[in-house]
């Protein structure tokens, strides 16, 4: 029963450990992360971006984007998005050189690191992607017969940029004409910079192609040409068409339509909010970030206008929609902000949900420039649960949970929120999977694993003890020989009758039971008259039929009462003892029987 039960614990065990094994390599092959691909460094005048791919299917996945320049690694940062601007993470970069790593996280698992193209602005560094600044645009008219060139000063238009910042260079530029090539220089402190080319022949069309450089900082090549008569000009412009307001998160862009084939045409525009008109800005796109432009945008609104400047003419002003980020406000536009990416995941039986705090995230974008108010935002389930949270400002990030009455294979939730009276978008989100949690099975775990443990130590512990009295028995046994005259040949070796010593036509006779309670069942051997005057040693037997006690020898075998050879009393249980019929066998017992009572016999 005992060996059993100890193969029983050891399938037990051996059970558990494939089970462990199973989860553990199962659990590996799922924490396996695959690094990103197509890690590329996107950067021009206004910084630099890395941007990559990753199509594995995985829910909330991080990527920790670390930046390495010439002399050191700086710190990680960690972001939820596909692409981030590392602008602010580069450290002089009118003359250093770089490479980005990126990296995926999954909870506590991180993938191996994918590496860009070291990349620089400086011309002259060992670097496989030379970065180049935007030659601004060139505007051209004509100017007392020659034609006029003029374009912002890229040292005033990029001061803050990372490739021009801290940076006190002169702009050096270059103005190729078909008739040859003349170069020029701006001072960093002019905010435009213009100069006259004399063409020796009249033309249709006049070109020219700009080049330059800010030091060791290359602007890209740009071109032009204006058709016309440079000693000429017309004075009827016609205004754009179509303005409208693109206002999200990060800012506000006016965009407008100017379909008339004129040349070197500028734009200006103005600002007007509900108490006056701001300083307008001229620009040669189609489109201009008027955020900056923008006062108290989180209680203000606003209106815009543009206006064609051509040489010293100027259009009619075309008028934008009225548009504001507060939603009180009385306009026909309401802005609303992104809502934070949220990250779905179990915790505790529930459903988590974390997100960056937009008063943290958004904190200088023209919706919330200068605002204290906290977030206020709702969390919607499918079961009709509609829970109101707030989240202040100072915090980092806005997390809660959100409990489940039934098992779903999906759980989804929508968001939405206002920080004041500016909103936020509304965003949902489902998490796919099961969010009960098994927490308290570890510890059930634990203790069977402690159980099987200590069983093994006891099974041990039992054989060792198992030699030691086998071993303990083995050496008494030669004293236990000693002490009853005995070899090991007399126990051990078979026994030989001698044909003439055999008593032959032995009867067993039971005593008759005369109902004495102190008489005790004796067997008599009876031997034939003819039998008994046999001479040699132990051939007397005594027949006395009154006597309480009968022994015989026989060729060395002795015959012992059968109270004493059973160790028992016949007569406790049984009125007479059983009879025999002549010709019934007996029973001889063996060795074990014959020392059981040699060793009763000496206690």
């Amino acid at each position: 029963m005992f060996v059993l039960n100890t193969l029983a614990i050891m399938r037990i065990q051996i059970f558990l450990i494939t089970l462990i094994f199973i989860h553990t390599a199962a659990t590996e092959a799922q924490s396996r992360l695959s690094p990103p691909i197509n890690v590329t460094i996107q950067c021009d005048t206004y910084g630099v971006e890395v941007r990559w791919e990753y199509p594995y299917p995985r829910q909330n996945v991080s990527f920790q984007v670390e930046v390495t320049d010439k002399d050191q690694t700086w710190e990680p940062v960690t972001t939820g998005y596909h692409s981030l601007n590392i602008s602010g993470m580069l450290w002089n970069p009118a003359y250093n050189h770089y490479f980005v790593t990126v990296m995926a996280v999954w909870g506590t698992n991180k993938s191996e690191k994918a590496e860009s193209v070291i990349f620089s602005f400086n011309q002259n560094a060992a670097s496989a992607l030379k970065c180049q600044l935007d030659f601004p645009e060139v505007k051209l008219s004509p100017k007392e017969g020659k034609l006029h060139l003029e374009f912002s000063n890229p040292l005033q238009l990029y001061r803050n940029t990372p490739a021009l910042r801290n940076l006190m260079d002169l702009l050096e530029y270059s103005v190729v004409t078909e008739e040859g090539k003349k170069v020029f220089s701006c001072e960093s402190n002019l905010a435009t910079c213009e100069t006259s080319i004399q063409f020796r022949k009249e033309r249709e069309k006049y070109c020219v192609r700009l080049t330059g450089n800010i030091g060791q900082r290359h602007l890209k090549p740009t071109s032009g040409c204006y058709e016309g008569d440079i000693k000429s000009s017309q004075s009827r412009l016609s205004p754009p068409i179509n303005v409208t307001i693109q206002c999200d998160t990060y800012g506000v862009e006016v965009r407008w339509e100017y379909p008339y084939p004129r040349q070197n045409v500028s734009f200006q525009v103005e600002v007007t909010d509900k108490d006056q008109t701001w300083e307008p800005v001229t620009t040669g796109y189609h489109s201009l970030n008027i955020s900056s432009m923008l006062w108290n945008p989180a209680y203000n609104h606003y209106f815009v206008t543009v206006m064609a400047v051509w040489g010293t003419n100027k259009s009619e002003k075309a008028e934008s929609v009225i548009f504001s980020f507060n939603q009180n406000a009385a306009s026909a536009l309401k802005c609303q902000l992104d809502f934070p990416e949220v990250k779905l995941s179990p915790k505790e039986g529930k459903l988590h949900l974390e997100f960056s705090n937009p008063l943290q995230l958004y904190r200088n974008t023209p919706a919330l420039r200068n605002l204290m108010d906290h977030l206020e935002y709702y969390v919607a389930t499918e079961e009709g649960k509609k829970e109101k949270l707030r989240c202040k400002s100072d915090l980092a990030t806005c997390e809660t949970s959100v409990q489940f009455h039934e098992e779903r294979q999906m759980y989804c939730v929508r968001l939405t929120g206002n920080i004041g009276q500016r909103h936020l978008k509304p965003t949902s989100g489902c998490y796919k999977g099961d969010i009960k949690s098994y927490w308290f099975l570890y510890p059930v775990l634990g203790g069977i694993v402690a159980l099987l443990f200590i069983a093994g130590l006891l099974v041990l512990l039992a054989k060792k003890c198992s030699k030691k009295i086998k071993k303990e028995a083995a050496s008494a046994f030669p004293k236990l020989l000693e002490d009853f005259n005995l070899t090991k040949k007399d126990l051990f070796n078979p026994l030989k009758l001698e044909e003439e010593n055999v008593v032959k036509d032995v009867q067993l006779k039971p005593l008759t039971c005369t109902g004495d309670p102190t008489e005790r069942a004796a067997l008599f051997v009876e031997i034939p008259k003819e039998d008994q005057s046999s001479d040699g040693p132990g051939s007397s037997v005594s027949s006395d039929h009154s006597s309480k006690n009968v022994h015989g020898t026989f060729n060395g075998f002795v015959g012992y009462e059968s109270g004493n050879l059973f160790n028992s009393d016949l007569s406790a249980g049984y009125d007479c003892p059983q009879e025999m019929s002549p010709g019934d066998m007996v029973l001889v017992y063996g060795v074990k029987t014959l020392m059981g009572t040699l060793i009763d016999a000496r206690d």
